[in-house]
């Protein structure tokens, strides 16, 4: 900044080079911010990378403006929508494998970008949420990316979670409803299939990754990958073959480095008897209890072979489908007696309350109307009384 000798000879009060601007705190326009943030979403959708880019940086300074305290619950919700609507069509547009995982990792930290667990959670309910919507839109040429994003979205979340419940100081139960809360608007939907049965197929294998505790990873293993395979609305012969995979192999070799002894085996007893339970219940379609039972099997084997493999038996395939059906169908037989049972007692419950009536308010039985419908004859007295021989 240059002082000019005309402004010193009249002595006037000068400002130091370096002096900083003055703060102006401005009030917050819920209706400008609404159209800022649509003109973002349109620069996230662009063709040209370098806009992109730029769209992408000022994201995070948006999404805590949608959390301002000024802002509806209603009016809140859309916002966020509207910006993960934006980063969908901002991974829609990206190229090339490498780049792609690289703009799957930028809009994953700006998702997470607000400081509140609370905040974080509402973002990713709202991105997941537009996943589902926009899922079966998505061809096959994109389609690796965005099962590449879903997978780091839900580290990343699972991993916030852990780090709010074992660093901050939230207790189990918060964060166990915070993430169910997350999910409940989005893949525990009956309409979402395909995005469903990704995450099904990956949580475990994640659950794992993010290093969390055994009784935390079998109530969230219960909550999220079991209940979507229980409800039987994308039932198939692919997804019960499928399933196994990420439940035994997942748990048991794949990601071994991340669990010690009795941690693995504390996860697979639990798992087992998840499996059991969700076996013979009546919520879960007849289709899904075989894979179940099977994976039952595959899970007490392997924690045979943890406690005692001195004392493992490996028992043979055919005899393992055998004791699966003759426990599906002794489920069944249970489940026969126990109706006719209640059918008895129904039917008993019902005789002595038409005894206590008595036979004067019990319901008189309901008439029989003859509804044949009659010929009409026309007969006259000729007929009746006339002799034959007057013709």
């Amino acid at each position: 900044m240059k002082i000019k000798k005309k402004a010193l000879r009249k002595r006037l009060a000068q400002l130091p080079i370096n002096f900083p601007a003055p703060v102006v705190e401005r009030q917050f326009d819920l209706d400008e911010a609404k159209r800022r943030i649509e003109h973002l979403c349109c620069s996230l959708a662009h063709n040209e990378v370098e806009i992109r880019d730029d769209a992408l940086m000022n994201v995070p300074q948006w999404i805590q403006a949608a959390f301002h305290e000024s802002v509806s619950t209603a009016d809140r919700t859309l916002l966020q929508q509207k910006l993960a609507l934006g980063l969908f069509f901002c991974l829609w547009h990206s190229d090339k494998p490498l780049v792609q995982l690289e703009c799957a990792d930028r809009i994953t930290k700006t998702v997470f970008s607000p400081t509140t667990l609370a905040d974080q959670c509402d973002m990713f309910s709202a991105m997941m949420l537009i996943l589902c919507r926009r899922w079966s839109t998505i061809d096959r040429y994109r389609l690796d990316k965005y099962l590449a994003f879903v997978r780091r979205l839900l580290f990343a979340f699972i991993s916030r979670c852990r780090d709010a419940y074992e660093l901050n100081g939230a207790t189990r139960d918060e964060c166990i409803a915070a993430t169910l809360a997350s999910f409940r608007d989005s893949i525990l939907t009956p309409g979402a299939v395909g995005i469903a049965l990704h995450v099904a197929d990956i949580s475990l294998d994640e659950f794992l990754k993010a290093k969390m505790k055994p009784e935390t990873f079998i109530v969230l293993s219960q909550e999220i990958p079991l209940a979507l395979m229980v409800k039987g609305n994308f039932v198939e012969k692919r997804v019960l073959d499928q399933f196994l995979v990420p439940i035994a192999a997942g748990v048991l070799s794949q990601r071994a480095k991340y669990l010690s002894d009795e941690d693995r085996l504390t996860i697979i007893q639990g798992l087992s008897k998840l499996c059991r339970s969700l076996s013979v219940a009546k919520s879960t379609v007849r289709l899904v209890r075989p894979m179940l039972s099977e994976a039952q099997g595959w899970l007490e084997d392997a924690a045979a072979r943890l406690s005692a493999p001195e004392q493992f038996i490996q028992v043979s395939k055919r005899l393992s489908q055998r004791a699966i059906h003759r426990e599906v169908a002794e489920a069944d037989e249970t489940r026969i007696e126990s109706a006719a049972l209640n059918y008895e007692a129904r039917r008993e419950k019902r005789e002595a309350r038409a005894f206590l009536v008595g036979d004067a308010k019990r319901k008189k039985p309901r008439r029989v109307l003859n509804t044949k419908r009659r010929k009409e004859y026309v007969v006259t007295k000729q007929d009746l009384y006339a002799d034959a021989d007057d013709d």
